[in-house]
């Protein structure tokens, strides 16, 4: 397998990677010729799941990628606490181009930058991160989300920015909450300990218009009960500035959103990055854990 790229785009790249590091350790990076995947995998129970795929274009160009494997595909496991400082200093940096390497059977995505020293000098910065690749009928698990069931309710949030200190507020109050919603625009965010019940409510919100979608009754609330640290991991996501979020609930099964990201706003356009569209939009599906009450 062979991999070859120009980061330019290293600032929309680090928020990705520094969003991911607040939902687990483990990453899965998957090259193809038509897509990357950032894929937040622990196997452990009760942890928040993430998927985010975008267009090459979003973040490289100069993509050269050679695999045998179906699809062309590289997928890599790698931790997150080694590629967040990489990602932040390249912000930072100019003429960033990563690689795959192999030195005594072991794989290493190597990143080559020119920064800056003390003396205000351009010198060459080369960081190593050892990765794994993963199997390919290991990926078939792992490569997209499952929903469990049909959600009942799906709605746009209100903007991050409002709704993450809301967030920080309730974490304050109690360790379990509610999240209600309906098809009528409605959405209740609800946190409560011994002495005192808090309920946040939003009206007038849209819901988006899905194809075959029907409800006896557009006022009937699904909900769901996660922990108020989840959330508030969640809500880490606003600094990807999403265009739109998408609120899905499946009554006391699932609760899953989806990020709508813009990554143009972070960086200026490279003229030899060759676009299929306009705007390379990238998308989050981020499924939260439930917590059942017994």
């Amino acid at each position: 397998m062979r991999l070859k790229a120009t980061v330019y785009n290293p600032v929309g790249l680090h928020r990705i990677v520094q969003t991911l590091d607040k939902f687990g350790p483990i990453c899965v990076m998957s090259f193809s010729t038509d897509s990357i995947r950032f894929i937040s995998h622990d196997e452990r129970a009760g942890s928040i799941r993430a998927w985010v795929k975008a267009q090459p274009s979003a973040f490289l160009s100069n993509y050269r990628i050679q695999s045998r494997l179906e699809g062309c595909e590289i997928p890599l496991t790698l931790r997150l606490e080694f590629l967040l400082p990489i990602t932040k200093i390249a912000q930072n940096a100019t003429d960033v181009k990563i690689s795959l390497k192999r030195s005594e059977n072991q794989v290493y995505m190597s990143w080559d930058m020119a920064t800056e020293n003390r003396e205000g000098r351009l010198c060459r910065l080369v960081q190593n991160i050892s990765v794994v690749a993963v199997s390919q009928a290991t990926m078939p698990a792992i490569r997209d989300p499952i929903a469990v069931n049909s959600p009942h309710v799906f709605i746009f949030l209100p903007s991050m920015n409002s709704l993450k200190p809301v967030a920080d507020r309730l974490r304050q109050i109690g360790k379990y909450m509610y999240i209600s919603a309906n098809m009528a625009g409605e959405l209740k965010l609800i946190v409560a300990n011994d002495v005192a019940e808090c309920e946040t409510t939003y009206s007038r919100l849209e819901n988006p218009r899905i194809p075959d979608y029907e409800l006896e009754d557009v006022r009937k609330f699904a909900t769901v009960r996660i922990t108020t640290e989840d959330f508030v991991n969640f809500m880490n996501s606003y600094q990807l500035v999403p265009d739109n979020v998408i609120c899905s609930i499946t009554d006391n099964e699932q609760l899953a959103f989806y990020l709508y990201i813009n990554n143009d706003i972070h960086h200026q356009a490279d003229p030899s990055v060759v676009r299929s569209s306009a705007i390379d939009q990238t998308v989050m599906t981020c499924f939260v854990p439930v917590c059942q009450e017994y």
